[in-house]
């Protein structure tokens, strides 16, 4: 059973080995693109934003003592942008003080496209009240900002005070408010995704657990009858074989029978597994005995074993769904592979088919009147046989009753003759 549970913890896999492949493949990539928006962006907020890189003509040249300070403190300050998803409320911080420290300097130098950098780094990667909060603080760099090169362009004659302090803040503003929407907006989105993948994932390993339980139920149903009457048909050779070895033989034949009929059902169920990566619904791809039209076949191997097999048919028979003509053939080989286990030879089984419209309702009692030993049933009990007939019948929306009666045992399921329903159907 290696390979089955192999296959499918694989399948469950994919999601995370993809998204660490793609990991891999774009790291490499990351550091490049952080340094060059960082080199991009120091560049634009010296050129845009400083009189370092180019001024008016109506100002006076920046001192070298000046450029030869901040160039390479503003240079260091925006390589932090490097950590800005890692660490996106130091970063801003960084930006912060270096916008606020040139404002009050007088340095000719009023930044805003690190402090608009680290805003978004906050909005779209940290929690809301940090994004609002750094927010508030960009605002209050904006005022600042305004101020202080509004008075030193009126120093410098350049205009009206009041006027060039409006338009300062709205482009400030502007800047800042837009960073912090886009912010926001690329959280939300990643959370979206982060989410969706989340539930595919989720939807992934409920699908291989379903999958497991499907193989599960189907290698039990293919294995335990084969077995259960192998096993007994060995332990009545053994009885026979000093004093009937005619009978002995028949009964090793049949041994070999069913355990060349296990191993085909195994080969076909195994061959599906591997071509399609899953255990289809329909009884057509795995073969043997997957019918009510093999039923006849199947009670004549459970009367090998000793069982004493009637069966009874009322109704009209009607073309079942396929899921429905495996479900019923399962629930009746169940019920008497458990008698065969738990009664032993010797007991006495009915089978009934009670054809209704709309629906099938299967019946299979026995009389606990065999003679099967307390060991034999433990060695033989799976525990797995009638809930994985819950399982199968509740699939199609059908009902399974089991319970002992008069010494015996019955199992019954009434069963839709098209396949599954919902409970307003079923009344």
């Amino acid at each position: 059973m290696g390979p089955l549970v192999l296959m499918t913890t694989t399948n469950a896999g994919n999601g995370a080995i993809d998204r660490q492949l793609a990991a891999v493949k774009t790291g490499g990539r990351a550091w490049l693109v952080d340094t060059c928006l960082a080199l991009l962006l120091c560049f634009l907020d010296l050129f845009f934003f400083s009189d370092y890189l180019a001024k008016a003509s109506y100002k006076a040249p920046v001192p070298a003592e000046t450029l030869a300070i901040m160039l390479p403190l503003t240079v260091a300050a925006f390589a932090t942008l490097w950590w800005r998803r890692r660490y996106p409320v130091p970063v801003f911080a960084v930006m912060w003080l270096l916008s606020v420290g040139c404002a009050i300097g007088y340095v000719r130098y009023w930044p805003a496209l690190g402090v608009a950098a680290g805003v978004f780094a906050v909005a779209a990667y940290s929690g809301a009240r940090q994004a609002w909060a750094v927010l508030g603080l960009a605002v209050l760099d904006a005022v600042v900002l305004s101020v202080r090169q509004a008075d030193f362009e009126r120093q410098q004659g350049a205009g009206d005070y009041a006027t060039m302090i409006i338009g300062f803040l709205a482009l400030y503003l502007l800047i800042y408010t837009a960073c912090f929407a886009v912010g926001r907006w690329r959280q939300r989105s990643r959370r979206l995704v982060e989410s969706l993948e989340e539930r595919r994932e989720r939807s992934a390993r409920e699908a291989v657990q379903a999958e497991r339980t499907r193989i599960a139920r189907e290698l039990h149903d293919i294995v335990a009858h084969s077995v259960t009457v192998m096993v007994l048909q060995a332990a009545g050779a053994r009885k026979v074989l000093n004093k009937q070895p005619d009978k002995a033989s028949e009964a090793l034949e049949h041994i070999e029978q069913f355990g060349q009929q296990a191993i085909g059902e195994l080969r076909r169920l195994l061959g599906v597994l591997r071509a399609s990566g899953a255990l289809p619904d329909t009884t057509a791809s795995t073969g043997i005995g997957r019918g009510l039209a093999d039923l006849d076949r199947m009670l004549a191997d459970i009367r090998q074993t000793g069982i004493i097999v009637r069966s009874q048919i009322s109704g009209d028979p009607v073309p079942l769904d396929t899921s429905v003509d495996l479900a019923a053939f399962r629930l009746i080989q169940e019920s008497l592979t458990n008698v065969s286990k738990h009664a032993g030879p010797g007991a006495s089984a009915l089978v009934e088919l009670d054809w209704q419209p709309g629906r099938l309702v299967v019946r299979v009692t026995d009389d606990g009147g065999g003679t099967s030993p307390r060991e034999q049933e433990s060695v033989l009990s799976t525990g797995q046989g009638l809930l994985g007939l819950h399982e199968r019948v509740m699939l199609i929306g059908g009902r399974l009753i089991a319970e002992p009666v008069e010494g015996g045992f019955r199992v019954s399921a009434s069963l839709p003759v098209a396949g599954a329903v919902s409970p307003e159907d079923e009344g």
